[in-house]
């Protein structure tokens, strides 16, 4: 029969053994979280990258409006020279400002706001198209902004 304290060595031994392979087997959840920092960055950097499209968009979009109103914008294309109109009714500035925010006051109906939208470019104009089309692009970039949000506060906590 082998002495207690051989058995004692042998026990210890394969216990070590044991552990160690527990040890390798198990995730290293500092490397994990490096991992999933690292695929959160890059999809931060993809947003960033939609993000600046966006914006570009944007910066075309004022670029036409500020066009529609008359001011250069490194466009060789020009707004038409204004009629004089009643001071009781909106200029033109103000037109486009309510047509974008869709919120009309009393007297001032779509169909106005569509004439002289048709006078300006020259062709149909139809506003729910322009409407819908400014809505996504706002709720895009929104939307975009909220989700580089939470994965910055994801990464970051």
């Amino acid at each position: 029969m082998k002495s207690r304290f051989y058995q004692t060595l042998i026990s210890s031994r394969v216990t070590h053994k044991r552990t160690q392979e527990i040890n390798v087997a198990a995730p290293n959840p500092f490397l994990e979280a490096k991992r999933r920092l690292a695929s959160y960055d890059a999809e931060i950097d993809a947003m960033k990258k939609k993000l600046s499209a966006l914006e570009a968009a944007r910066n075309e979009l004022a670029k036409s409006i500020a066009v529609i109103e008359g001011a250069p914008a490194d466009i060789e294309m020009q707004a038409p020279p204004q009629r004089k109109r009643d001071n009781k009714k909106l200029n033109l500035e103000e037109k486009i400002l309510i047509l974008l925010k869709g919120d009309f006051p009393d007297g001032l109906e779509t169909a106005e706001m569509k004439e002289v939208m048709e006078e300006m470019w020259g062709e149909e104009v139809n506003i729910s198209s322009l409407r819908t089309n400014l809505s996504r692009l706002r709720s895009s970039e929104t939307n975009t902004i909220t989700r580089i949000k939470k994965k910055w506060q994801m990464a970051h906590n």
